[in-house]
Order: C-alpha cells, then structure tokens, then sequence
C-alpha cells in the first residue's frame, strides 16, 4: 500500500523519504547562524563544524548517489575530503560546504521523491570492499541514526559556546 504523505507542502511517496527530510531540517537548524570563523574552527580539539556537515553528507553522496545510484562523488565533497585527508576534521570553506549540501540534497530528494514504498523496500546497494550489499532502506534508517548522532555532537559543542540551538529532534512534519 503507497501511503502519501506531505512535508513542508510537498507530496512524499515514502515514509523514509519523508523521516530523511525531517532528519535535513533538524541538521539544517543545529548549524544555523554559524559564522565562517565559528564554523572552520576545530572547537575543543575536534572536527569542525563544516567538516561535520561534509561528514554527514558524504554519507549520503557515498550510498545513495555513488553505491545505489552508480553516480560520481559530489566534487565539491570530494576536494574538501581530499585536500584535508592529511588534517582530520578541517575545512576551509563553510560557503561552499553549505552550497555543496544544498546542491546533495536536491539531487537525492528528486531521486527519493520518485520512489514508492515498494521499491525502497526492493532497492539494494551492492557490495564493496568494506560493505556487503545491503538494502536501501536500511541505509536510510543508518543515515538518520548517524545524522542525528552528528546533530546531538554539534548541539553539544554549540551550547558550550553559548549558542541556543534548541532541542532534537524537531517536529518531524512527516510522522504527524
């Protein structure tokens, strides 16, 4: 059964799609209002801001553009992986990391819009080196998860600084 729900207005085919949208709007506010200076520093000896945002969305340009998809890497997320593989956890360009997410995420929710409750739960990504194959909708419910483990990491980080960035996870539109 197609069960059709909305988020923000938008018709969602998928109920993993619709807990993806829920799980950008909370990363989007946990690192909203971040300066460029706040944001490129490694706070308390760990990964920057910027550097977190590339994180999680690496993930998502990994499984489901590169293993699922068979797409190329975002270039903009592969420069900043690459050129900082030598400097765990820095960036150099929060403007641009930001613009990159954007750009990653409205390619995956034209492609997760398109698919029904059905072929989430059908679709596979293959194996690799590290990774047996393994299902998509697994790896959503693994993206959420890990998000969200980044999102508590930075509202951690955040409040230490003195910046309100209330609580998580937010409405989640898509489960009410």
């Amino acid at each position: 059964m197609l069960v059709s729900m909305r988020v923000k207005g938008r018709a969602v085919s998928s109920n993993l799609a619709g807990a993806i949208y829920g799980m950008w709007q909370d990363t989007d506010r946990v690192f909203a209002g971040l300066s460029e200076a706040d944001a490129l520093e490694q706070h308390g000896g760990g990964s920057s801001f910027a550097w977190t945002l590339l994180h999680i969305a690496g993930f998502e340009d990994g499984n489901f553009n590169v293993r699922v998809r068979g797409g190329e890497r975002h270039p903009v997320l592969l420069d900043q992986f690459s050129r900082f593989r030598e400097t765990p956890g820095a960036s150099d360009n929060w403007e641009q990391v930001q613009e990159a997410v954007r750009g990653l995420r409205a390619e995956l929710r034209g492609w997760l819009d398109s698919l029904s409750e059905a072929e989430v739960a059908a679709m596979t990504a293959p194996a690799t080196s590290r990774q047996p194959e393994q299902p998509l909708a697994y790896l959503l419910w693994r993206d959420i998860a890990h998000a969200y483990f980044h999102i508590g990491e930075v509202a951690a980080k955040r409040g230490q600084l003195g910046h309100d960035v209330g609580d998580y996870p937010g409405a989640w539109e898509h489960a009410v």
